[in-house]
């Protein structure tokens, strides 16, 4: 008999790579809030054993459209926004969406892989620091950025409801993720970015990435280990974040990298050009990140894994070949102007 999941996220970019890595013959039920939008994304055609169920991911009603029980439950879904002004939204969909996917998990005696990141503890001053699943939450400039704010709250609050209810939660912390396939043109944006001229400075902080394909098969790898640990780190290619965009120059992104600049004047920069706002700068007011981007920007993302390679067969590949599978996607597969 074939296994049932229920999948959030399923519209977005790692949700789409998960359910072409599930076993073709697993049933497979996406939780979105529009069917119709689900099922006119291209690459939703070609999926098979795929149901819909509409719904919000914190505010969804078990009822008739629901199977009795899934295997498992598979949350990628999440609200990524860095802006301070909206730590309540992103709160709500981050927190609480994933309290009610535990809860939902108690009752259909399922377990739950709950992809989180690997900012809520590796986030480091220096590029020689780094964390692995026994660290401590970084909490000293985590605790002001409310998206790894709010994967911090999750994570806490998912694993001592988990317990308190018998759940098995497997927590996934994987760093930025590339690969072909990015249709929403957001984990690829800064290379986009870069492409297109507008990039205005990089700074002195780090990067941390590994390719989308070996995630997707690292979640599946956790849903069907016997007896997987609690947390998974999912380490890839660390680098300055000049020596990334300089291997996107060399695979023929751009002619030329962003100038580095100290962090008070990008701080300085990014706070005039979100003050002023779109309406005093035109256009040119999407060339400046958020403030928290730019704090961001000035750390480095260290991790390790003391367990993934040997429990999951996580083993990401280079990152030569995830750069080149990403920018030939992006090639093929430009945004709309």
């Amino acid at each position: 008999m074939s296994k049932r999941f229920l999948i959030t996220g399923a519209t977005g970019f790692l949700g789409r790579h998960l359910l072409s890595t599930l076993p073709t013959d697993a049933e497979k039920w996406v939780l979105v809030r529009d069917a119709r939008a689900f099922h006119a994304l291209p690459f939703t055609q070609k999926l098979k054993k795929v149901r819909v169920i509409e719904g919000e991911l914190f505010g969804f009603k078990v009822d008739e459209q629901w199977p009795a029980r899934f295997d498992g439950i598979f949350h990628c879904a999440a609200l990524v926004d860095h802006a301070r002004e909206r730590r309540d939204e992103v709160f709500k969909i981050n927190v609480e969406g994933t309290l009610a996917l535990v809860r939902l998990a108690a009752e259909m005696q399922s377990r739950v892989v709950f992809v989180s990141s690997s900012g809520t503890v590796g986030c480091f001053r220096q590029s020689d620091e780094w964390a692995d699943e026994q660290s401590d939450y970084e909490n000293a400039a985590v605790g002001d950025w409310p998206y790894y704010r709010s994967k911090q709250q999750a994570e806490q609050q998912a694993a001592e409801l988990a317990s308190t209810l018998g759940v098995s939660l497997v927590i996934m912390r994987p760093p930025v993720l590339l690969g072909p396939g990015d249709h929403r043109y957001r984990s690829t944006g800064h290379i986009l970015r870069l492409a297109q001229g507008r990039l205005p400075f990089v700074l002195a902080g780090g990067m941390n990435f590994t390719d989308v394909r070996d995630v997707a098969k690292a979640l599946w790898a956790a849903m069907k280990h016997p007896n997987p640990k609690k947390i998974y780190h999912l380490p890839g290619h660390e680098c300055s974040l000049s020596q990334f965009f300089d291997r996107c120059i060399a695979l023929g992104v751009a002619q030329k990298s962003p100038q580095e600049v100290p962090f008070a004047v990008a701080k300085g920069m990014a706070g005039l050009c979100k003050a002023l706002g779109p309406v005093t700068l035109g256009k040119s007011a999407s060339w400046f990140p958020d403030p928290v981007v730019v704090e961001m920007a000035s750390r480095h993302w260290g991790i390790k894994s003391r367990y993934a390679a040997n429990d999951l067969k996580y083993q990401p590949r280079s990152g030569t070949e995830t750069l080149r599978d990403t920018l030939d996607w992006l090639t093929e597969n430009p945004p709309p102007q």
